[in-house]
């Protein structure tokens, strides 16, 4: 017998037991304490009878669970022909789709983020955000992304393993989870026939990201509406696909950070969405070839051709302006950005950025000047922090005091 029959019996044969238990103990109990009849040291007995029983079934209704969850879900047909069907790709092999628990979610996430990053790099991109003026200082880069990746998930993706994990609970046929279901889906669908898991820098893997999850919210959008659409009017209120708990997440982190995990969803499905409606084959050329660089996900008619160094990216830009800087000033100078690295050395740092024109960088570095400079150097005041401008580059240092 599979697992997954084998839980199921085991569910039934659990409602039933249980409800079978309940019915002979709240009978016996209604004839104990008829008047001239209260035993109540035998229903006492009984009652613990009862609950021994109930708590055997739950073990082995828990182990059940258990060994279903290192066995192949059973995927609808109806979701894998959908996201077929959407994306005009098929599947080359069955997904890999299982039941996990919470230990198996927070693996797979740190296992993805050590792919992406490797064992120390999100330390390091935490210190130079910190210095940049990005984040406050004492953030837990890898913990937050981990906790933005599983919080009151339904189901996640491992890119490292090319696999969705569930939650043991998980319902296909629940409007919400099946839609869930569907995102993973087209992440699966697209690993499988994209597999370059190769990226020169982390403006690059952001870009990667936001194309390969905003196909996925959308995709998984279009199937919510066109399921909601013939539900009943009393069905179609049900919980939004938004879920508060995560939301209630990310209003904890600090802005910089709700942008950056926010980033694939938002503007990746805006890009992803432009190309759907210009034709499939526009779609499936940006699947073969993406973005390399952030500023060709928000601007993508700027036409800007990355370079290898590690860097911020117009992404990081956009997350070190919108704070001190006013919208439009901000956008300006995103959409200027040619390029940008950095030298991160003994926790000396050098950051360079070149934006399209002189004038550009003209502007950024007087604005920098009166609100970006002072805020920096009001939390870091054991630093010196030095910027200057040279024709459309400007450049930022941030040392320890003691030295030159």
């Amino acid at each position: 017998m599979t697992p997954e029959r084998t839980l199921t019996g085991l569910l039934l044969l659990g409602s039933v037991a249980g409800g079978l238990l309940y019915g002979a103990y709240y009978q016996k109990a209604a004839l104990r304490l008829a008047p001239g009849d209260r035993n109540t040291a035998e229903l006492r007995q009984e009652n613990t009878r009862l609950t021994t029983e109930l708590d055997r079934l739950r073990d082995e209704l828990a182990q059940a669970r258990s060994l279903a969850s290192g066995a192949p879900f059973p995927v609808p047909q109806e979701l894998i022909d959908y996201v077929e069907k959407d994306l005009n790709l098929v599947f080359l092999k069955t997904p890999k789709v299982r039941l996990a628990d919470d230990s198996e979610f927070l693996n797979s996430a740190e296992n993805d983020l050590n792919l992406v990053y490797g064992q120390d790099g999100l330390g390091e991109i935490e210190r130079v955000w910190e210095l940049l003026g990005i984040l406050p200082a004492g953030q837990n880069l890898q913990g937050a992304l981990m906790m933005a990746e599983t919080v009151a998930a339904r189901g996640i993706f491992s890119l490292s393993q090319n696999e969705i994990l569930l939650t043991p609970d998980f319902n296909p046929d629940e409007l919400e989870d099946g839609a869930s279901l569907v995102g993973l889906l087209v992440r699966s669908l697209l690993l499988q026939n994209f597999p370059d898991l190769r990226w020169s820098n982390l403006d690059a893997w952001n870009a990667w990201l936001a194309v390969h999850r905003g196909t996925a919210t959308n995709s998984r959008g279009r199937f919510f509406r066109r399921k909601a659409a013939t539900l009943p009017e009393e069905d179609r209120k049900a919980r939004s696909l938004v879920n508060r708990a995560r939301e209630d997440l990310l209003l904890q982190l600090p802005a910089a950070l709700q942008s950056w995990v926010n980033f694939p969803n938002l503007d990746g499905s805006r890009f992803i969405g432009e190309k759907y409606i210009e034709s499939r084959e526009a779609l499936l050329n940006t699947f073969r070839t993406p973005p390399q660089t952030t500023l060709g996900i928000i601007a993508p008619q700027v036409g800007v051709t990355a370079r290898a160094e590690a860097g911020i990216g117009a992404l990081g830009l956009r997350l070190m302006l919108e704070a001190f800087l006013d919208s439009d000033l901000t956008d300006q100078a995103v959409l200027s950005w040619r390029s940008d690295r950095y030298a991160f050395i003994d926790d000396r740092l050098r950051w360079e950025l070149t934006l399209g024109s002189a004038d550009s960088a003209e502007q950024l570095y007087e604005a920098m000047q009166v609100e970006l400079l002072p805020a920096m150097q009001a939390v870091q005041p054991e630093r010196e922090i030095t910027l200057t401008q040279d024709r459309s580059s400007l450049i930022l240092t941030n040392f320890p005091r003691s030295e030159e």
